[in-house]
């Protein structure tokens, strides 16, 4: 029986990203699978929690930072450096190793090759430092080709796996439903009004086929799209386990949220992914392209949802962690 310290987002629940608890969601039911008594300790990795890294430093015998990008190209922002890496170092100085599990990058348009993408992510300087994070962690698991490259050019060691969030419903226990709904997923964009007024378009084609809802994952989202205008069956959801539900009875979703698309292909819908930055390639693991945003904007664009085609390996990923926490 082991303790995890599971450095994740902790924000009360109307604010939440249930993407970000999607990662950890999945990341509890893989450990699960390989620890049937896995105890977990949570700890906000947006902002300093000292009662929680007391915990962690009586406590835990190894410690996740779950998901979220940790690259991009803006010279000054740094995604999580709030303080948060130094209590990780600490820890790991005091004997408690942890892992890096489903870091990400967001490389703004034009998305290029991956590894071209990489390079420029490397050319920022900041990036140095945030490498020399990655090189003190037992285990590095990258969740798309941009991530992996970037490690892969630093001569740090990492494995590419689809990204947890496919796990979270088995985490909650939600199953596949009757598909008797379709779904848009949108998120504040605030120099895009447009997406609403075309979000309703598509919803008014789509209502010729089967009710169609707009949903927000945070309040945040919600009331940039309720603000704009009167939208029809729209559905702020920001609680994980009520998201997948609905989700478990999508057909078609296009979706402006990874982490709707993903755990949507898991319970069995049919998807368009609208991609805004590198991020997107993370649903490329399953076999789906995403399309550009801004392709939202032709006329004749019909979107083309389709299913996973790559399922992932569930025995590679419970390998690829038992190296590190058994």
């Amino acid at each position: 029986m082991s303790t995890y310290g599971l450095i994740t987002p902790c924000i009360r629940p109307s604010e939440r990203n249930p993407g970000s608890q999607f990662i950890t969601d999945g990341i509890r039911w893989l450990i699960r699978e390989i620890d049937s008594s896995a105890r977990f300790l949570p700890v906000d990795l947006l902002a300093h929690d000292p009662d929680g890294w007391s915990l962690i430093e009586e406590q835990a015998d190894a410690i996740i930072v779950c998901g979220n990008p940790r690259f991009n190209t803006n010279p000054d922002g740094v995604y999580c450096d709030l303080g948060v890496w130094q209590s990780i170092l600490d820890a790991s100085d005091s004997g408690i190793p942890f892992i890096e599990a489903w870091l990400g990058s967001a490389h703004p348009f034009p998305l290029v090759d991956p590894t071209e993408m990489a390079h420029a992510i490397l050319r920022v300087n900041k990036t140095h430092a945030i490498l020399s994070h990655q090189r003190r962690a037992k285990l590095r698991i990258t969740r798309d080709r941009v991530t992996q490259n970037v490690l892969q050019q630093a001569d740090i060691r990492s494995t590419l796996l689809p990204c947890s969030t496919w796990w979270a419903a088995a985490w909650h226990n939600v199953l596949p439903r009757t598909k008797d709904k379709h779904c848009i997923t949108l998120r504040k964009m605030p120099g895009h009004p447009w997406i609403i007024d075309l979000a309703l378009e598509l919803q008014r084609h789509w209502e010729k086929d089967r009710p169609t809802f707009i949903v927000t994952h945070s309040l945040e989202d919600h009331r940039w799209v309720a603000a704009r205008r009167n939208v029809p069956r729209l559905l702020c959801l920001p609680d994980p386990e009520s998201l997948l539900q609905f989700y478990a009875e999508v057909d078609r979703l296009l979706s402006l949220r990874i982490h709707a698309s993903i755990p949507a292909l898991s319970l069995g819908a049919k998807v368009c992914n609208l991609s805004m930055d590198s991020r997107s390639l993370t649903v490329d693991e399953f076999g789906v392209e995403s399309v550009a945003f801004t392709k939202f904007q032709d006329p004749t664009f019909e979107p083309a949802c389709t299913s996973c085609t790559v399922t992932p390996d569930l025995q590679q990923a419970l390998d690829v962690l038992r190296r590190a926490v058994c």
